[in-house]
């Protein structure tokens, strides 16, 4: 729990996002696989319940305000299975968390 001395940092932002995605994925029964360590592109890995999988790019922000998007994460092919979901987290526990999804070729 977040008290009013205790600053919330982009790291924990970053983590509460990609597991609220796939949370609310798994609620609607798609198949979510996590990926650790070093993979720009991906934060999730699904499989829709038709069977089509897709990858996953979270990015989490406290503020309303622009997210970054390195070069590398982009690419210059545009890869029709790639979703980005920019994830509004809060400072306060009382509000909402809001998704924004987006294509790639919409980021791009």
């Amino acid at each position: 729990m977040t008290t009013s001395s205790t600053k919330r940092t982009g790291h924990y932002t970053e983590w509460a996002a990609m597991f609220a995605v796939g949370s609310e994925l798994c609620r609607r029964c798609y198949d979510v696989a996590f990926t650790v360590g070093n993979a720009p592109t991906k934060d999730l890995i699904c499989e829709a319940p038709s069977g089509h999988p897709f990858k996953v790019q979270v990015k989490g922000t406290s503020t309303k305000n622009f997210v970054l998007v390195q070069k590398r994460v982009l690419g210059t092919e545009t890869d029709d299975s790639l979703v980005f979901v920019v994830v509004l987290v809060p400072p306060d526990s009382s509000q909402r968390i809001q998704f924004f999804v987006l294509t790639h070729a919409e980021v791009q």
